[in-house]
């Protein structure tokens, strides 16, 4: 009969009333950390500090646990909420640029405020023009509300 020893990152601890998040290890923030800049999980356990020769095991076995999952999406709301806030953020400091320029009477400066301004709204797309072949599938994005998400729109490209 083995000792089964429990680490606060394979379950939530039980303090009375309350449940406590589980905690990373350090090998496992670092993992953390390295995937959300973009890289493979493969390359960020190799860079946590896992071995080349099991690198792939252990990103599997990472991406699996409840706390590495949770600190991931935790990471991603943040990225999300402060996306929100930039585009919002980003109209009012163009609406503020604009009306400096217009104060020092840097007329282009104002027009250009505007137009990025339009741009951000949806008002203004800029023309993208292409040849494409060999049925590339082609997406153009459209930023419209900074509150709504990005229309999506494909178009297949056809070899004709």
């Amino acid at each position: 009969m083995g000792r089964h020893k429990t680490t606060s990152n394979q379950a939530p601890h039980n303090n009375g009333d309350m449940i406590a998040p589980p905690t990373l290890t350090p090998r496992q923030a670092a993992f953390v950390k390295h995937y959300l800049t973009g890289m493979g999980a493969v390359k960020a356990a190799e860079a946590a500090g896992y071995s080349s020769k099991n690198s792939h095991d252990a990103s599997w076995r990472l991406l699996r646990r409840p706390a590495v999952v949770a600190a991931i999406s935790e990471s991603h709301a943040a990225l999300r909420e402060e996306g929100e806030v930039t585009a919002k953020s980003m109209y009012t400091q163009l609406a503020r640029d604009r009306e400096l320029a217009i104060q020092l009477k840097q007329l282009n400066a104002a027009v250009r405020a505007s137009e990025i301004q339009s741009k951000l709204m949806g008002l203004l797309v800029d023309k993208v023009e292409g040849n494409a072949r060999h049925g590339i599938t082609v997406q153009v994005v459209k930023f419209g509300d900074t509150v709504e998400p990005p229309l999506l729109e494909s178009k297949a490209v056809s070899d004709d």
